[in-house]
């Protein structure tokens, strides 16, 4: 007679754990399963490990815009670009103050309603009365400053200290206390006093850490005084109430409760009827729903001397910036792995004029529980109604499948509505529950075939008995 044999499911059985689920009924464990699953992800989740996919879940989460974007050319907003041809027609940059100057009369003289320069003129340089003259003199024109956070700081993007020129255009309104949770600094980078007369908003970007950027925040803390950014000041600057003096422009921040709602909406009282969405740290997302071809882009070059038309420019919100590769300010975004920045103000300025500015709901949490609550009963259901060779096939799929089905979900609402709920909880616990329950049928399976061999090889060969088992 053969000695009959201790399987591996028979050794994890003796495990507390192993041996409690294989002693189950069937349901009963895949419930317990799909409990350890969730278990699991909360402590990945405490454990700050479902955050370290984050970068993941923000590059494929944008798929909701990119893969059927707007393509519809973007007529209130053009893009005056220093790029390679102007640089080569005109100068090496920085150009001259003087030259910024003409730029400035021409893009008024064409009729721009409003122009925004995502330059800092920081250094005291001669020709700044000039340039400060054009601005001063224009239809409209916000000029930037860098508020330089003490995130970027803290990943090594940017320098420990700095602090040149005057930080000027403050909101009132708006606190700036250590429990606001705001972004605040202390170091910055602004035109200097002989710009004080010119309205500014700031640049400063939130840099994830694969270097591409999604979200800015709206106000930032320098000093204690909350200053608004380039869209943001262009906005005020648009309703024509004396932006140039210091401090007048009043904003509130006001915390929301609503299910759907942001977590927090600033509302401008120069700007009646915008709620602008934050989320809880006061960032606003960039809304990437526009292909890059959209934005009509004027070469700076051909501004200067004449050879734009007037009628691209005539009426037009007006972005001015640098997108030449050799410059410096390109970031990596769902489109390109180099995209000006200045494309960037031209989108966010663009959400605003909107109104769609994207955002995460207040129950985002608990839509991506309920997702994975529908995933566990699609789990339990097809695991209860196929046997071991089917489960070998399908819950593996299920780890795949589900995933994408969560982004496809998220995709959707974000084309439809410009809500960001987010893919990647309910994804990991998919690949969880996915990952343990096709163990635990697996051992399932192996202990029944063990069970039967053992049965058999107790009269039979157990050659014989295996091929029956």
């Amino acid at each position: 007679m053969s000695t009959p044999r201790l399987s591996v499911a028979q050794r994890l059985a003796g495990l507390p754990l192993v041996g409690n689920l294989l002693s189950m009924g069937p349901t009963r464990s895949r419930i317990a399963v799909l409990g350890i699953a969730a278990a699991t992800f909360a402590l990945l989740a405490t454990s700050g490990a479902v955050n370290s996919l984050k970068n993941l879940e923000e590059r494929l989460g944008t798929l909701g815009w990119t893969l059927a974007p707007e393509t519809s050319t973007e007529a209130r907003i053009v893009i005056v670009a220093i790029d390679e041809p102007s640089i080569d027609e005109v100068g090496a940059w920085p150009w001259p103050r003087e030259t910024m100057a003409e730029l400035t009369r021409a893009i008024d003289t064409a009729g721009a309603q409003l122009q925004l320069h995502d330059i800092v003129y920081a250094e005291a340089k001669e020709g700044d009365a000039q340039l400060a003259a054009a601005l001063a003199s224009a239809r409209g024109a916000v000029i930037s400053q860098v508020p330089v956070l003490d995130i970027n700081q803290a990943a090594g993007l940017a320098p420990e200290t700095i602090r040149a020129g005057q930080m000027m255009g403050s909101l009132a309104g708006i606190q700036c206390s250590n429990d606001s949770g705001l972004m605040s600094t202390s170091s910055f980078l602004a035109p200097h006093a002989g710009f004080n007369g010119i309205a500014k908003g700031h640049i400063a970007p939130v840099v994830n850490g694969d270097g591409s950027i999604t979200k800015q925040p709206a106000v930032v803390c320098v000093d204690g005084l909350a200053y608004p950014a380039l869209a943001l000041s262009a906005l005020l600057e648009a309703t024509g109430s004396g932006i140039e003096q210091v401090g007048v422009h009043s904003a509130k921040i006001v915390a929301n409760t609503g299910s759907m709602s942001s977590a927090q909406t600033l509302t401008l009282d120069s700007y009646p009827g915008l709620s602008v969405p934050l989320d809880a740290e006061g960032n606003l997302r960039i809304s990437y729903n526009r292909a890059p071809e959209s934005y009509l882009v004027v070469s700076a070059a051909d501004v200067l001397m004449g050879r734009a038309g007037t009628e691209l420019l005539d009426g037009a919100w007006v972005v001015v910036g640098a997108t030449a590769f050799g410059l410096g300010d390109v970031v990596p975004t769902p489109y390109s792995g180099a995209t000006p920045g200045v494309e960037l103000q031209a989108r966010i300025l663009g959400s605003l004029l909107d109104v769609a500015v994207p955002y995460t709901p207040n129950n985002a949490a608990w839509i991506q529980a309920s997702i994975a609550l529908l995933f566990a009963a699609a789990l339990l259901f097809v695991s209860s109604r196929m046997n071991g060779r089917l489960s070998a096939l399908m819950l593996p799929g299920a780890a795949i499948v589900l995933p994408t089905a969560s982004l496809a979900v998220h995709a959707q609402i974000l084309a439809g509505a410009d809500l960001w709920l987010g893919w990647m909880p309910a994804a990991v616990f998919a690949v969880l529950a996915s990952g343990l329950l096709f163990v635990l049928e697996q051992a399932r399976t192996r202990s029944q075939r063990d069970r039967v061999f053992n049965n058999l090889a107790s009269y039979l060969p157990s050659q014989v008995a295996e091929e029956i088992a």
